[in-house]
């Protein structure tokens, strides 16, 4: 049960999902009569770029107006969940709360939260077991989007591949690169380097022009 990348490996296997399959499949979460509950945390995660451990460890009282601070990380010791208090490459990491992620939380927040109380909690409040909601919860949803779709007016939407539910902050990762974020700022965004975001997320080379040399 993996909640925390070894080193090395968070930069393998990359394989984003686009912008189009990013929506479609938190359209889908939402639509599940069982699944849905795991909408905002799918949401937080494609939207936020953070790491799943740093999700399911988030407390209110990091979450404020404007900034979240992830100071915590839940881990699987080998024998059961545990909290360590700090982050995977850092002690803390803040996170500016643009309009779309406010819109998420305000969703979400209670009238009355408990300062330390799970933002992401299970259906029993206790916290979310990431490879049960990998095997079940992700793996339905992905393969109930797996075949093209037919519309109405004729066009084919394509099937979408299944990849693993870590691809959520490589996505976020991917489309902040297209949209020109710089490496430090994505870096300090997400908790890597600057190096590691241009070795690994550079912007498609098809997507680029020559320049006249």
């Amino acid at each position: 049960m993996k909640l925390e990348k070894p080193d090395g490996e968070e930069e393998e296997e990359i394989n984003p999902f686009t912008r189009e399959e990013r929506d479609r499949i938190i359209a889908a979460f939402q639509a599940n009569r069982y699944y849905k509950g795991y909408a905002p945390l799918v949401e937080f995660l494609f939207f936020t770029g953070c790491r799943p451990s740093e999700a399911l460890a988030l407390q209110w009282k990091n979450v404020k107006q404007q900034v979240i601070t992830f100071r915590r990380v839940l881990i699987y010791d080998g024998k059961k969940l545990v909290i360590q208090d700090k982050l995977k490459t850092q002690a803390l990491r803040k996170f500016s709360i643009n309009p779309q992620l406010a819109e998420i939380i305000a969703a979400i927040k209670p009238e009355n939260s408990d300062p330390e109380s799970l933002v992401f909690p299970s259906p029993k409040g206790k916290f979310i077991d990431w490879s049960n909601f990998t095997t079940r919860a992700w793996a339905k949803i992905l393969a109930s989007l797996a075949q093209d779709t037919v519309l109405s007016n004729g066009e084919i939407l394509p099937g979408i591949e299944y990849r693993n539910p870590y691809q959520m902050r490589h996505t976020f990762c991917s489309l902040c690169r297209e949209g020109d974020i710089a490496s430090i700022q994505l870096a300090k965004w997400v908790g890597n380097s600057a190096e590691m975001i241009d070795r690994v997320y550079a912007k498609p080379v098809n997507r680029i022009s020559v320049p006249i040399l």
